[in-house]
């Protein structure tokens, strides 16, 4: 709910509420008394240019590109396989959770050269051309993410060490060339099920997605297996490639595996049914990630974008720094928007839905934004500015 007109918000923070729901597309629905607002409160609440990117036909929701000026990545994490299905509740190009999409589900192999005798794969995203890699994020460690795709890139490169046609781990070749302790895919556990009760061999992943962390664990080979009775294997790093799909799948991985069946409660063990798999998937966040830790306290400036309809780009440029400190000028590049047709030494008229100023800027612009406060700048690629 919009808390416009609630609480002790200042101006500037409804602003930055309401242009942050906006410009993400998030349901406008005010959770306030419309006969309390102030004229201020009004005039942004019937701000019909905001609205508009809100409304915006394209409907795709804006990422966040930049966080205190270094270029955030796309990340790779984890989705219900079921929003790929046929009957999913999402059709193609709704997003589902965390801003998933379908089309955002869907990777192929492109085969490398060789490495100690073993296929080595690039993983590549349909939706995106960008291939999975690991890129150093909060604290320095390895985090997937969605990369422009480079052969010279050893982070980028993968193996499936018990072949890519059977069940098995994803493991990264630079992980294992650096000797490190981590080297292969897998979904963390935190606030497990089989954690809290005991007992489990090997521990489920998180019921609740936007809290199962993708990232690098400890090799875990599965033991030999002769027959049909085999379960001492890791949920949390058995990939499987579907090539009817095209989706990266989590074959053991459960989100509804603390369920009690009568007469007594269904104990965990290693080999759990899979009611709902997870698939890899590029996702607008993961977890409390997208927001740097260092700057909760501090401040900081986020600068979020994305298309509009009609060649069009919304920016949102949010200065974090503490109410009295003095006014951040955010710069926002063309070329965070990775668009093919819009870059660097694009021209574009850039203007501001709260206040109205405008100005023609090439490759980029800078703003002024006060503290707690956001511009919300409608671009529009071009060589003149009309009202």
């Amino acid at each position: 709910m919009l808390q416009i007109g609630n609480g002790p918000l200042s101006i500037a923070e409804q602003r930055s509420h309401f242009a942050l729901w906006a410009i993400t597309k998030s349901t406008l629905i005010l959770g306030s008394k419309v006969e309390a607002l102030s004229p201020e409160q009004l005039s942004i609440i019937s701000n019909r240019a905001v609205i508009g990117i809100n409304q915006d036909p394209l409907g795709i929701q804006a990422r966040k590109l930049a966080i205190n000026g270094s270029v955030t990545p796309h990340f790779v994490g984890v989705a219900p396989c079921s929003l790929y299905e046929a009957d999913a509740r999402y059709p193609d190009g709704v997003p589902g959770p965390n801003g998933v999409t379908k089309a955002g589900m869907v990777f192929h192999a492109v085969s490398s050269p060789t490495v100690s005798g073993k296929p080595v794969f690039s993983l590549v995203s349909n939706e995106t051309g960008r291939c999975i890699g690991l890129q150093p994020y909060v604290g320095g460690v390895l985090t997937p993410a969605l990369m422009e795709c480079s052969a010279a890139d050893p982070s980028q490169a993968w193996t499936f060490p018990t072949g890519s046609t059977r069940i098995g781990a994803i493991q990264s070749v630079m992980a294992v060339a650096s000797e490190a302790a981590a080297t292969v895919l897998a979904v963390s556990n935190s606030t497990l099920y089989g954690i809290v009760h005991g007992g489990d061999t090997q521990a489920m992943l998180d019921g609740g997605y936007g809290d199962q962390h993708l990232g690098l664990a400890p090799y875990n080979p599965e033991p030999p297996c002769d027959n049909r009775n085999c379960q001492d294997y890791d949920p949390s790093q058995s990939w499987y490639w579907s090539p009817r799909s095209g989706t990266i799948r989590l074959a053991a991985a459960s989100a509804e595996g603390y369920r009690c069946y009568e007469p007594g409660c269904y104990q965990l063990t290693s080999h759990l049914p899979a009611y709902d798999e997870l698939c890899l998937a590029r996702v607008a966040s993961i977890s409390a990630y997208g927001v740097d830790p260092s700057s909760d306290h501090t401040g900081g400036t986020d600068v979020y974008g994305g298309p509009l309809d009609g060649g069009h780009f919304a920016l949102g440029l949010l200065n974090r720094n503490a109410v009295g400190t003095p006014n951040a000028t955010i710069t926002a590049k063309f070329e965070w928007l990775e668009d093919p047709t819009f870059g660097a030494g694009s021209h574009a008229c850039v203007r501001d839905l709260f206040s109205g100023v405008a100005k023609m800027v090439t490759g980029s612009v800078e703003w002024s934004v006060t503290p707690h406060d956001m511009a919300m700048l409608r671009v529009v690629p071009g060589t003149s500015c009309v009202a």
